[in-house]
């Protein structure tokens, strides 16, 4: 009995068909059929009872499809934990983080890290936050941060922390006089893009609005000290982490306006898979975060 004829056969029993197992599995019906009657074979006993609507597990396979679930799931945390070392077999962490957490949050954080575990080293994969639950789900990373109004099904969650989405100006712009505006107060001008959710249709999702005229945008670039030096030389207005815009007001000659819009706020979340079946140095990451 090997892994794959285990995949194989939970397949068969979740799809109640030979040709959608063989779709789900990316092989063609005969191999399907032919680790099936070698499973049975090897093992003595029908497991796969034939119907008008497809295939159905018999007594004997019902028993199976639970244990191979179980097999196939610890499997799959076995190679999760084996991808968290090094080539040398010592650990290290995979973290996927969006642009405003890396730059904002996680140098303090993996400092106390490394303090903590001298031994692990850090990877850091920066993704848009779309993303990384699935880079999480997928093993692909121990640990995600990102932002999202609720947490993902299917995950460990934390709240990481809460920030808000800040309006960036050309310093003296009549914007920065009024305080706190709505976004639908800056349609006049123009904009220069990278929006929260990472570009302008899932920005205008986020939103929820019927806005009275289009976002014009005259520029895109993703770096945010960059798009602040755009904005100081009047191509648009921008939004970003209201941290971040900070960080870079002073040196980039720009003016920060608080946006008054419910949107404006975000959660950031810190997931995992199975916090038990972390390394040691990414259940210390967990530790660290604020309350």
């Amino acid at each position: 009995m090997d892994l794959q004829s285990l995949r194989t056969f939970v397949a068969c029993v979740e799809e109640k068909s030979l040709s959608r197992c063989a779709e789900r599995l990316n092989v063609v019906a005969s191999a399907v059929s032919k680790r099936l009657a070698e499973l049975e074979r090897e093992h003595g006993v029908s497991l796969l009872r034939r119907t008008g609507r497809g295939v159905e597990p018999t007594a004997a396979g019902e028993a199976l499809y639970r244990h191979a679930t179980s097999l196939l799931a610890a499997a799959r945390q076995l190679e999760r934990t084996l991808a968290s070392f090094r080539d040398d077999g010592e650990s290290h962490i995979r973290i996927a983080a969006c642009r405003s957490v890396v730059l904002q949050y996680l140098p303090r954080v993996i400092s106390m890290l490394r303090r903590a575990c001298p031994d692990h080293r850090v990877d850091i994969v920066e993704a848009s936050s779309v993303v990384i639950p699935a880079l999480v789900a997928q093993g692909e990373a121990e640990v995600g941060i990102y932002h999202a109004p609720f947490p993902p099904p299917g995950l460990h969650c934390v709240e990481y922390r809460r920030e808000r989405v800040a309006l960036v100006v050309p310093m003296g712009h009549p914007l920065a006089r009024r305080g706190p505006v709505r976004f639908f107060d800056t349609l006049d001008h123009n904009y220069v893009g990278y929006f929260p959710r990472h570009d302008l249709a899932n920005f205008q999702r986020l939103i929820g609005e019927n806005l009275p005229k289009p976002i014009n945008v005259s520029a895109q670039v993703s770096n945010p000290e960059a798009r602040c030096m755009l904005v100081r030389e009047g191509l648009g207005l921008a939004l970003m982490a209201e941290g971040l815009a900070r960080a870079y007001a002073e040196r980039t000659g720009v003016e920060v306006v608080a946006l008054e819009d419910e949107w404006a706020g975000r959660q950031i979340w810190m997931a995992c898979g199975d916090p038990a079946a972390l390394p040691e140095g990414a259940r210390e990451l967990f530790k660290y975060a604020p309350a």
